[in-house]
């Protein structure tokens, strides 16, 4: 279980000369969320996210640390001053644009629901009502639920971890997740025994379209970010990373 925490776990070296004035940048991450951001066994960081902060900040000349915050966190703390920027697959939603500065996309996917394989559960609304459906809390999945589900038993979890957790000892009937770590968890041992049901979920709020978040404060750190994403799309720094992790181009 990952407890809020501001413990530096991994120094990013920007470029081989760093502007000595300027503080090192915070980056939050719900850590672990696979194969985004995970720990190898030597205890180092890893993952898509990683990679592409290691890489945005080397275009920008900027050293940063990544700090592990769960998700229902990561907007707040940027609001508050704690964080500088956020790289954990945010959707830029209204709510959330009252708070933080976003980036243009640096990647897309979708949201499934997943449930145990063979269990036949009507994911439909109706087919949902009564049983215990889990999500990420402080997510778009928890906001389309609350509107979508209404009587559908909502159970809240703070990582990705826990909620599989649930729905391996039968604590929810389905999860609600995004597709990405969704159908990479699917391909790992531990979950074999799980299967998407339903495909994307057609809903405009789950569009897909994920941004960094950015203090309103650094408006010069957005655009530096904006144009360091296009930086590593042209160079192919991005196709490389996404070709890490995937077998498709997630932009």
């Amino acid at each position: 279980m990952r407890t809020v925490c501001f413990a530096l776990l991994l120094l990013l070296t920007a470029a081989p000369v760093v502007r000595a004035a300027e503080e090192p940048l915070r980056v939050g991450m719900d850590i672990p969320y696979p194969p985004f951001v995970y720990k190898k066994p030597d205890g180092t960081l890893a993952g898509f996210d990683v990679d592409i902060t290691r890489a945005l900040c080397a275009v920008i000349k900027r050293e940063c640390v990544i700090v592990a915050v769960d998700f229902d966190n990561l907007v707040p703390f940027v609001a508050q001053g704690k964080l500088d920027m956020v790289v954990a697959g945010l959707s830029a939603t209204p709510e959330r644009a009252k708070l933080v500065d976003f980036t243009e996309r640096y990647y897309r996917s979708h949201t499934i629901f997943v449930e145990k394989a063979g269990a036949g559960i009507d994911i439909s609304p109706g087919g949902l009502a009564g049983k215990r459906v889990g999500t990420q809390a402080g997510t778009t999945q928890e906001e389309f639920l609350i509107r979508a589900y209404p009587k559908s038993i909502l159970v809240l979890r703070p990582d990705f971890e826990s909620l599989m957790a649930d729905l391996q000892d039968g604590k929810v009937d389905a999860v609600l997740i995004e597709g990405l770590p969704g159908f990479a968890y699917l391909k790992t041992p531990q979950g074999s025994q799980f299967e998407a049901v339903g495909g994307a979920v057609p809903d405009p709020m789950l569009s897909g379209v994920f941004s960094i978040a950015v203090s309103k404060k650094l408006p010069q750190l957005t655009r530096a970010l904006n144009a360091a994403i296009e930086t590593l799309r042209k160079n192919g720094e991005y196709a490389r990373i996404n070709r890490n992790y995937f077998d498709f181009n997630i932009y």
